[in-house]
């Protein structure tokens, strides 16, 4: 089984350092991304795209199925972890830079408030991943963001949780 795993294009948050919010859109450079990495896609025979229901993913997502003409599935739990009240906040933020720091796999019970753990991340792509890996399909993509994907490949490389800060 061939999985590529892709990260949404570039989104307004990212463009303005912050953090994002649920519904925050692609900038136009992101659409362009999504088009480049769809061209790429269009050759690997991809059967199905999951999706996480985040704007910026699904954006993408659906751009990748308009070039491939595949199912497009939204997988509730490729989702990010969830920033609460950080949403919105610019990265350098001091509170917020300490809290990102506070929520990794060297921590992974602490939970941001208003918003997600690590472990709770951890489960959930776990969680995607299984269902990816029993799809059936010979040729997937999955689209999420940073530390989900770093989740996912860490499970299929067999490392650590604790090194994905590394991958």
């Amino acid at each position: 089984m061939q999985i590529y795993i892709v990260r949404h294009g570039e989104s307004v948050a990212n463009d303005e350092w912050r953090l994002p919010t649920r519904d925050t859109p692609l900038t136009e450079r992101g659409v362009k991304q999504a088009q480049t990495i769809a061209e790429y896609l269009a050759g690997c025979g991809v059967g199905v795209v999951y999706s996480s229901p985040l704007t910026r993913a699904y954006q993408t997502a659906e751009i990748i199925w308009n070039r491939l003409d595949c199912p497009v599935v939204k997988m509730w739990d490729l989702r990010d972890m969830g920033y609460g009240e950080l949403a919105g906040r610019e990265y350098f933020d001091k509170r917020a830079r300490r809290a990102l720091q506070k929520a990794g796999p060297e921590n992974p019970k602490y939970r941001i408030r208003g918003g997600g753990s690590f472990q709770g991340l951890q489960r959930r792509s776990d969680r995607a991943l299984q269902r990816i890996l029993k799809s059936g399909k010979n040729s997937v993509a999955s689209v999420s963001h940073l530390e989900t994907n770093r989740i996912l490949i860490a499970r299929l490389l067999g490392r650590y949780l604790e090194e994905i800060r590394d991958i």
